[in-house]
């Protein structure tokens, strides 16, 4: 993140030297005195001119932002009006609870009303500043993370693992565990120039690794489960997922049972609609797809909402467990409709087998017709009137006249001999002959 302003910051080889001798590789752990004047000098360097600088209301600033898990992070930026001055300088980098909303819609008392603003999106790698201060740990978490009833871990155990591994029989078997003794060790004091041949796979991403609750290891929020235990998760997970993969039985009448996926991964297509929100009915395989910016809960129950008001409410909705499926907005809007929700097995969305072959088939058919140059709406509206028009491989008949109880006419349905009426119903001898 230094290295991003490094323009402005005088002898940066220099004061960073004792700071990266720390990175050369089987380089031992010493922190010097050196090291933490280093990093008093960046730090004083980074909070006064030229980096740091007064707003300017004649001077084009724009404003990077960032969220992870534990922050969110904002640095108001004066743009550079010409390539060869460098990077641009902050006029003060916040993140966590000291962003000021007010700051930007006036809401505070000599602050400008800013209403024509623009919207861009920077790749992380490229927003380093706010990538940093939005995923660097703070103070709370840092608390949060020290006792061992820590929220995210004790979710990931007792959530995905509640059936076949209990809090207590983790730590045992943490404990006993040899190799995981070792690592703990290593974890703790440092890792030696030769490492054992069973802990190269730890080795290979050391820097996430971390202990819990003095015994357990983990690496992120994952739980590294020890030996004496591991038979046991994998068979649990193994009959989790051919629960959940065998066929589902055959609904017997239309939207009884309706599947809920997010399609992203989209190309060429606008920013406000970078994913699709896909409900596709189990019955008849009528898909409903609605283009959208974000998908928060609220986004989806609106969407599902607008189905409702169409189609009625299901008995069955299944969802794989993204943020927006398993929040407690989303369970109170089913459980509000007596709708049973299902989600698939954890890591297995392709369990939601319906909606996710729909998916590829949604996918296929955008780029087609996108390539054919016909723009996003167009791509998406024919892309939906062939899916449904078309008889399905698994039915034997279209969407349509399982949803519908008739055929959709497609465009060149229209050139071809009027031999019946709109309801698939042939034409009488009188008919025909009129």
């Amino acid at each position: 993140m230094t290295a991003f302003y490094l323009r402005f910051l005088p002898r940066y080889l220099e004061t960073t030297a004792p700071l990266r001798a720390l990175l050369k590789l089987d380089a031992p752990w010493s922190w010097t005195p050196a090291c933490s004047a280093a990093v008093r000098t960046l730090k004083a360097q980074l909070t006064s001119p030229p980096v740091l600088a007064h707003f300017d209301l004649q001077n084009p600033t724009f404003v990077t932002c960032d969220a992870s898990n534990t922050a969110v992070a904002y640095v108001p930026v004066r743009a550079s009006l010409h390539a060869a001055d460098g990077p641009p300088g902050p006029h003060g980098p916040a993140s966590h609870d000291r962003i000021r909303p007010q700051a930007f819609t006036g809401g505070r008392r000599g602050c400008r009303r800013i209403t024509n603003f623009t919207t861009q999106f920077t790749p992380g790698r490229d927003n380093v500043v706010a990538d940093l201060l939005s995923r660097a740990t703070p103070c709370s978490a840092l608390e949060t993370a020290q006792d061992p009833q820590e929220p995210e871990l004790i979710l990931m155990l007792h959530t995905p693992l509640q059936g076949a591994v209990s809090l207590q029989e983790l730590e045992a078997a943490s404990a006993q565990d040899p190799v995981l003794t070792q690592l703990r060790t290593f974890i703790r004091g440092g890792w030696p120039t030769k490492v054992p041949e069973d802990l190269q796979p730890f080795y290979r991403v050391k820097a996430e690794l971390s202990c819990w609750n003095d015994v357990c290891v983990a690496r992120g929020l994952c739980t590294v489960i020890p030996s004496a235990l591991r038979a046991r998760v994998l068979t649990m997970m193994h009959e989790g997922h051919l629960g959940f993969v065998k066929p589902l039985p055959w609904p017997s009448a239309p939207w009884s049972h309706v599947q809920v996926d997010i399609c992203s991964g989209l190309y060429g297509v606008p920013q406000h609609q970078c994913f699709l929100l896909v409900a596709y009915d189990l019955h008849s395989k009528w898909p409903e797809v609605l283009p959208t910016g974000s998908v928060t809960t609220r986004v989806v129950t609106d969407f599902l909402s607008s189905l409702f008001a169409r189609w009625g409410v299901p008995d069955t909705i299944t969802t794989d467990n993204g943020p927006q499926f398993v929040s407690a907005d989303f369970t109170a809007f089913a459980e509000g409709r007596r709708i049973k929700h299902i989600r698939t097995a954890l890591y297995h969305p392709q369990a939601n087998g319906g909606v996710e072959r729909f998916n590829q088939t949604l996918k296929n058919g955008l780029r087609a017709h996108l390539a054919d140059g016909l723009p996003f709406p167009s791509a998406l509206q024919s892309t939906l009137l062939h899916y449904r028009a078309t008889p399905h491989a698994t039915t034997g008949s279209s969407p349509a006249l399982l949803m519908l109880g008739r055929e959709l006419q497609l465009p060149l349905d229209r050139l071809r001999p009027h031999t019946g009426d709109r309801s698939g119903r042939p034409a009488t001898p009188h008919e025909t002959a009129v």
